[in-house]
């Protein structure tokens, strides 16, 4: 009887290993995380991967970039605004179609604005690279998360 109730608390362990370890692993921010880490907006993104940058186009670069986060920061939390009120929205006892359908409207309008930006301050900082920068960073703009997938 002994044996069986050790290999059962065994077994047991190991099974509440298996399930605490899944818990944290599915809190791990993962590539999700990674996007915010190399997020697309980040000063530090648009030229990390060009190579022989001289200080002066670093310098431009990343001002350009400063400029886009400060046009863009007030568009980003009315976005985390409208996707609350959105949330709250498709969560009460009657849905309101018209309701979500104008905040889902909303937020598209205000994504893509943001897009037209980067691509905006994207054309502006390609005008600063030679030829060979350029080929980099269109290499680097298209492996972008979000680049291509509407995302912003």
């Amino acid at each position: 009887m002994k044996t069986i109730t050790s290999k059962s608390l065994v077994g047991f362990a190991l099974i509440a290993f298996l399930m605490i370890s899944g818990t944290l692993m599915a809190q791990y921010p993962g590539q999700r995380g990674m996007r915010h880490m190399r997020n697309q907006n980040s000063p530090v993104w648009s030229h990390m991967s060009i190579p022989d940058l001289t200080e002066e186009q670093k310098e431009k670069i990343g001002k350009l970039n400063l400029e886009f986060e400060k046009n863009t920061l007030q568009k980003h939390n009315l976005i985390r605004e409208k996707e609350a009120q959105l949330r709250t929205a498709v969560t009460q006892p009657d849905i309101v179609l018209d309701k979500t359908d104008k905040l889902i409207d909303e937020i598209s309008s205000i994504r893509s604005e943001i897009r037209k930006e980067r691509i905006r301050t994207d054309a502006r900082i390609r005008e600063l690279l030679t030829d060979d920068q350029k080929v980099m960073f269109d290499r680097m703009r298209s492996q972008r998360p979000g680049f291509g997938s509407g995302r912003s």
